[in-house]
């Protein structure tokens, strides 16, 4: 829903776009946090800063909601989160 609003306003009204702004920006920081935590403990791998992890996971997210909805199928949907798994679980870590 974001990704939409964000594409379909950010040129058209700044309050709005600010609006989504912020949502996403909640949404990445909250990640973050879960990120970090994860980190921590070493579910997820720590080569990548938690803030980059974090936006990339739900830059990767948006797009794979994004090309499900425009394929009207799951399968874009399904290989993102497959993929976002494969990428944060350390090497050592069974799947």
């Amino acid at each position: 829903m974001y990704g939409n609003t964000a594409l379909e306003m950010a040129d058209q009204d700044t309050v709005y776009r600010d609006a989504v702004i912020e949502a996403f920006s909640e949404w990445i920081a909250r990640l973050e946090e879960v990120v970090e935590d994860a980190q921590r403990s070493g579910e997820v791998t720590s080569d990548v800063q938690a803030h980059q992890l974090a936006q990339h996971i739900v830059a990767s997210l948006e797009g794979g909601i994004m090309l499900s909805r425009l394929r009207k199928e799951e399968e874009p949907l399904a290989t993102t989160i497959a993929c976002l798994r494969s990428y944060l679980l350390p090497v050592s870590a069974p799947v």
